[in-house]
């Protein structure tokens, strides 16, 4: 849609080394005039995702499993949680043979997240034989998560 100042309408745009649709008013210039700051909508592009994602639904079978699990408790809206985001990727491809690495929405699944009491994002839940073994609250660095994962295995 045309306006007397530019082009109405959704544009992808990476803002902050994150991609979003957005509703915005582009300009003449091609510069941003944006309508709602709040509509942003984050768009994921890796679809190759390592690590598993885990469901109210699926939970029961995955831990069923002989390999310990480890659950990445996030949301789309949580900066910490994509600050992590590709290290827990990383470490899904890197221990894939030894581990199961999972990814939780908490805002999708809150029957799970409310079983192991998730209070806050990101949290990461290091299971063995069916128990918790390590928590990780709150963003860290991939040496920190490896650690937990080494003794884990």
């Amino acid at each position: 849609m045309e306006s007397g100042k530019g082009k109405v309408g959704e544009y992808f745009v990476c803002l902050n080394n994150s991609f979003f649709f957005i509703n915005a008013l582009r300009g003449k210039d091609n510069t941003f005039i944006f309508a709602d700051i709040s509509q942003y909508r984050p768009v994921f592009i890796n679809s190759n995702s390592m690590a598993l994602e885990i469901t109210d639904n699926n939970f029961a079978s995955i831990l069923a499993g002989d390999t310990p699990v480890v659950i990445d408790f996030w949301a789309t809206w949580c900066g910490p949680c994509r600050m992590i985001a590709p290290l827990v990727e990383e470490l899904a491809e890197q221990y894939k043979e030894k581990v199961t690495i999972c990814k939780c929405d908490v805002d999708s699944n809150d029957a799970l997240a409310a079983k192991y009491g998730i209070r806050n994002i990101p949290t990461l839940l290091f299971i063995k034989n069916g128990e918790i073994q390590d928590k990780q609250v709150g963003a860290t660095d991939k040496a920190t998560l490896e650690e937990k994962i080494k003794a884990l295995i």
